[in-house]
């Protein structure tokens, strides 16, 4: 992955895996969920204070839970984000949120767009990112806008547009 078309922000992504077979995969998951916080971060111009996002890596029946419990959906989905919006007075960094993906649901997705599971996780992830940074698309103009700051985001990371009817 290229580094040159992304700033550096004092950013802590911390990524927990709680399913193996995100472990499984052939690339390495931390960093391809640092890779595309930071390139997110680059779109959303974030101030360069000190933010932390953290990552969970689960399975189909985890993220379920958690959509039933948080949004009263109880269905499978891809990728859930969780906002928080809080300073740690200790350390000074700005707390933005959690994001969690679902693998089975991933991989899918993935197989059926023709996508490798590394580039279709990545999309997931800023689109997770930009969730926590206030971004929605409850209306067209907000969908059309979140969709060309992920675009934008993935190109940052040598990632086609996942709107294409390319591969990439």
């Amino acid at each position: 992955m290229s580094h040159e078309n992304l700033e550096y922000h004092d950013t802590r992504v911390l990524v927990e895996v709680n399913c193996k077979a995100w472990e499984m995969v052939k690339f390495d998951v931390r960093q391809l969920c640092s890779s595309a916080v930071l390139a997110t971060l680059n779109e959303v111009e974030m101030a360069k204070l000190p933010c932390e996002v953290s990552i969970v890596l689960a399975d189909d029946n985890f993220v379920q839970n958690l959509n039933k419990i948080w949004r009263a959906k109880d269905q499978k989905t891809n990728v859930l984000a969780f906002p928080c919006e809080n300073l740690c007075s200790e350390t000074g960094i700005q707390l933005i949120g959690d994001i969690v993906v679902a693998f089975g649901t991933t991989k899918k997705e993935a197989v059926s767009t023709g996508r490798s599971i590394r580039d279709h996780l990545a999309h997931l992830i800023v689109h997770g990112a930009l969730h926590l940074f206030g971004h929605d698309h409850c209306s067209e103009n907000e969908a059309d806008l979140m969709e060309t700051k992920e675009i934008f985001a993935l190109a940052r990371m040598g990632i086609g547009n996942p709107y294409s009817n390319t591969k990439y």
